[in-house]
């Protein structure tokens, strides 16, 4: 399980949104579970698509005016773990919410979320809504990392037709499947997958409301203050002078730091600097505060890797002690990845 710090810190770091309000109108699902679970897992298949030369206009959802409820499925080695009934709220604007209803244990029994459960996905709302999924944030990146398929055929997510598509990882660090609303452009549905072709996350809409009612809801909010980090290191409101990441792999490029006053929220811990990382498409986060002397084994610092794979949200963790900083590396991508981040941070 994914420990409180690692994901408060993560879930209150957030880009401007850009605004995008669609034409108003609203669809509903008449999709069952049923056909859903085949349409996500047949998948397309790269033979027969169009390869592109230009990538098609995306908007995510919590950059569109909209409600719109998902469902999110987590699978372990291909197989269906565990399922969310998330409901986002976006007001086009800026704002989103993005809420649990209920969950199930892959079984296709459903039960309504406790307080508990709730309170906890309300507190990584920032990172699930904008990081756990796919977002097209950078065109060339993602043009760069990925081959653009238009698969051909008829599809509908939530009775909306869309155009689906397939990215090929240039990397091989798993496809991407992305189902995008033909008139609006918002993305409706999307899987990822191992490098091995084999499920790993998806979300599809099972009901869409671009006008939507939104009185009353209770924005998403940061847990923690943030500030673009000034690179001062131990000289400034960060504390310690951090690791530099030395190699991105799998072509991920440093796109942001963001200094997170952990301080104010945790008494005696340090603040943390936060890297974002992106692929284009992908986003990977590492965190980093600083804890002192590493345990040595005579006179070799240990440096000691624990793998946390979250169950409730679909997202891979890795997290440990290098050169006296505890470090978090996070993201949708294979957790030999993840390492490979972490073990490149240098003094």
């Amino acid at each position: 399980m994914i420990r409180p710090l690692s994901w408060i810190a993560l879930g209150t770091f957030a880009l401007s949104l850009v605004s995008c309000r669609p034409d108003a109108y609203s669809y509903e699902s008449n999709t069952s579970g049923e056909e859903q679970e085949s349409l996500e897992s047949n998948g397309p298949g790269l033979p027969g698509g169009t390869l592109l030369s230009e990538m098609p206009q995306i908007v995510a959802p919590y950059e569109a005016l909209l409600k719109m409820r998902s469902e999110v499925h987590i699978y372990d080695q291909g197989t269906l773990a565990q399922a969310l009934r998330e409901d986002l709220y976006a007001d086009g604007a800026g704002q989103f919410a993005l809420l649990l209803d209920s969950i199930s244990d892959g079984s296709g029994v459903w039960t309504v979320a406790s307080q508990a459960e709730k309170f906890q996905h309300h507190q990584r709302q920032f990172f699930l809504a904008k990081y756990r999924g796919p977002v097209v944030r950078d065109n060339a990146l993602a043009s760069r990392n990925y081959d653009w398929y238009s698969v051909p055929g008829s599809y509908s997510v939530a009775g909306i037709p869309v155009n689906r598509y397939h990215l090929d990882s240039k990397y091989h660090i798993g496809d991407i499947v992305l189902d995008v609303d033909a008139s609006t452009e918002v993305l409706l549905g999307w899987t990822i997958e191992d490098p091995d072709g084999v499920p790993i996350l998806s979300s599809y809409a099972t009901t869409v409301d671009y006008s939507p009612a939104l009185s009353g809801v209770e924005w998403a909010t940061a847990n923690v203050d943030t500030e673009v980090y000034d690179g001062s290191g131990a000289a400034g409101q960060l504390g310690f002078d951090p690791l530099v990441i030395e190699s991105t792999g799998a072509g991920f490029l440093n796109r942001d730091e963001k200094l997170l006053h952990a301080q104010t929220l945790f008494a005696g811990r340090s603040n943390m600097l936060l890297t974002l990382m992106s692929d284009g498409v992908r986003s990977v986060a590492i965190a980093q505060e600083y804890r002192g002397p590493a345990q040595k084994v005579g006179d070799t610092p240990v440096k000691a890797l624990t793998l946390f794979e979250s169950v409730d949200t679909g997202v891979t963790l890795i997290e440990g002690q290098i050169h006296n900083h505890w470090v978090y590396s996070i993201g949708p991508v294979p957790s030999g990845d993840l390492v490979l981040f972490l073990e490149s941070m240098k003094v």
